[in-house]
């Protein structure tokens, strides 16, 4: 074993080590899964590594041919299936990590098969199959990629580079004496990878972590601190904007006759309708028992703001079922409108407030605007 090889295991013990630790910490799956790929990513790295370097001799063919490939194909299925599930929340449902599973095992295998019949070595299969990889996981994880995603772009753009750096930098550069020298920088690429992924890891749990202070936890949405932290920096940002409280009619029933966890359930189904029937980047907040705050900054027209509340209205209204109990709920809404009815944020939440129980005074289920306390009845169903 050449000191390079030496090296590239450490880093991969490193991390699989790291891996192994934060699983027994957090107690998630997703750092004992890691921590096994990275034990395939060490065998791969020694397989790959002694080829190259015995390559040419009589010992090497059984390597070269059948261990490399094998334990480079468990390592490339195992880590795809996890760098998808990192960059993309979404990515829960079994079912599609079986069919990228089987899917990356067959490309793997034909473009081996396809390579060795070429004549081509097979350590450049390697190569290639590592960029199938990355590709793979950027296409799957295509729906998650944005500016709140930090992480995952941290770790693409290590990957990116890492392929810039050799096709424009190393290749030219160097010419035969890289290409001789690919086996070392596939291993290389496979410890690197291994740990700056084990790192964003980490750096994404410090981020949920942050995050959680700011969740409610039952339902998910932002909690009292997390909503005036957020708000007061996007209506700092925001020329227009508008704030509704939502508030649950006779929400107190459903406890008292089903009981607390048929009315968290119903919370959290609540919750999800509300945030269903409003756009990406609009804001929901529980604050406390059955209520509910919304920020809502883009077209903050009237007409818009309008439409909003009825469709969320309108999906409350929808029966909730749980077993064989089902129900309808209606909600009592006071909204308030930046800058006309003012630009304080603790101002217009009191506003909302007073509008919202107008609403309840005048029969409940609708909602009124602060400026002219005018109650408007939800369309029936």
């Amino acid at each position: 074993m050449n000191m390079l090889t030496y090296l590239n295991c450490m880093l991969l013990i490193c991390a699989m080590a790291g891996n192994y630790i934060s699983y027994r910490l957090f107690n998630e799956r997703i750092y004992l899964y890691n921590a096994l790929t990275d034990l395939l990513g060490l065998f791969t790295v020694l397989a790959v590594g002694e080829a190259g370097r015995i390559h040419g001799e009589t010992n090497s063919i059984l390597l070269f041919y059948l261990i490399s490939p094998t334990v480079f194909t468990a390592w490339i299925s195992a880590s795809a299936i996890n760098r998808v599930e990192f960059v993309d929340d979404e990515f829960k449902n079994s079912r599609v990590r079986i069919i990228i599973s089987i899917a990356t095992i067959v490309a793997i295998l034909f473009l081996f098969t396809a390579l060795l019949l070429a004549n081509i070595p097979i350590i450049f299969a390697v190569a290639f199959s590592i960029a199938a990889k990355n590709l793979l996981i950027i296409i799957a994880a295509r729906r998650n990629w944005s500016e709140k995603n930090i992480s995952a772009k941290i770790y693409f753009g290590f990957l990116l580079a890492v392929y810039l750096s050799i096709f424009s930098i190393f290749l030219p550069v160097f010419g035969k004496a890289f290409i001789e020298n690919i086996p070392h920088a596939i291993c290389t690429l496979i410890s690197l990878e291994s740990l700056i992924f084990y790192i964003c890891l980490i750096y994404k749990k410090s981020i949920n972590l942050t995050d959680q202070v700011h969740r409610d936890p039952l339902t998910g949405c932002l909690n009292r601190v997390g909503w005036r932290k957020t708000t007061d920096e996007l209506m700092l940002k925001k020329n227009k904007s508008a704030i509704a409280l939502i508030d649950l009619d006779e929400f107190k029933n459903i406890n008292d006759s089903h009981g607390h966890l048929v009315g968290d359930k119903v919370l959290v189904e609540v919750s999800k309708r509300i945030r269903s029937s409003l756009s990406t980047n609009d804001l929901v907040a529980r604050i406390g028992g059955d209520e509910f705050f919304l920020f809502m900054s883009e077209d903050s027209s009237q007409e818009s703001i309008a439409s909003r509340i009825a469709t969320v209205l309108h999906s409350l209204r929808k029966p909730f079922k749980f077993g064989e109990k089902s129900f309808s709920i209606t909600a009592s809404i006071g909204v308030t409108c930046t800058p006309k009815d003012g630009s304080n944020l603790a101002d217009l939440m009191r506003k909302a407030d007073v509008a919202m129980y107008s609403v309840k005074k005048n029969g409940k289920c609708g909602y009124a605007y602060f400026a002219n306390i005018s109650h408007h009845q939800a369309s029936p169903s």
